[in-house]
C-alpha cells in the first residue's frame, strides 16, 4: 500500500536504511516503485544506515513482543 502511494503521489525518490524482504513492496519480491506497468518510477536509495536501522527495528518491535 505504501508503494503504491508513493507511486501515486509521485515522489521522486525514496530514502530508507532497512528492507522488509517478506512484505516490503519496494525493494523485494513486488518492486513496485521502478515497475514498468506503472506510469510513474520512483528513485530509490536504500541502505543507509542499514546496521542502526535494523538494530532500531529489532529493539522496537522486540519491546512490543
Amino acid at each position: 500500500m505504501c508503494a503504491g502511494a508513493l507511486v501515486a503521489a509521485r515522489v521522486r525518490r525514496l530514502v530508507f536504511g532497512a528492507r522488509d524482504l517478506r512484505f516490503g513492496g519496494v525493494r523485494s519480491k513486488f518492486r513496485l516503485a521502478d515497475s514498468e506497468v506503472l506510469n510513474h518510477r520512483v528513485e530509490v536509495v536504500e541502505g543507509v544506515l542499514a546496521v542502526d536501522c535494523v538494530e532500531l527495528l529489532r529493539d522496537f518491535f522486540g519491546a512490543r513482543r
